[in-house]
């Protein structure tokens, strides 16, 4: 997906959910580190979340055995609270899915009409 359709959708979810501003993607993205920051996730594990590699005095990275633990843990805990976005997100991609076959089907279907030289319509 190109970053005018990412800001179409942010555009379109802003206009649906009736806010005041159109969020931009790095908006988005530190409204998500501050949520998960908000949700007591382990700092290491919101970088790992963010893209970012595990940073050396991270308890992710000098107690390795606890790092899948916390990690399968706190993702889990993530799962629960985005599972409306997901579904609202999933839905979205269906009709937008839909949406282009339909214009596609259309654009196929629709019929190529000329006039004759008499002014008869024909199918071309």
């Amino acid at each position: 997906m190109d970053d005018k359709a990412v800001r179409r959708e942010l555009r379109r979810g802003a206009t649906a959910a009736g806010l005041p501003k159109v969020p931009t993607p790095n908006n988005t993205r530190h409204l998500f580190e501050s949520l998960t920051e908000a949700a007591r996730l382990a700092p290491g594990v919101v970088r790992f979340l963010m893209g970012h590699g595990i940073q050396r005095g991270d308890a992710l990275h000098n107690y390795s055995h606890a790092w899948l633990d916390v990690l399968r843990q706190q993702v889990a805990e993530l799962d629960a609270l985005r599972k409306p976005l997901v579904d609202a997100m999933v839905r979205r991609a269906g009709e937008l899915v839909s949406e282009k076959r339909t214009a596609a089907a259309l654009k196929r279907d629709k019929p190529n009409l000329t006039a004759d030289v008499n002014g008869d319509r024909d199918e071309a």
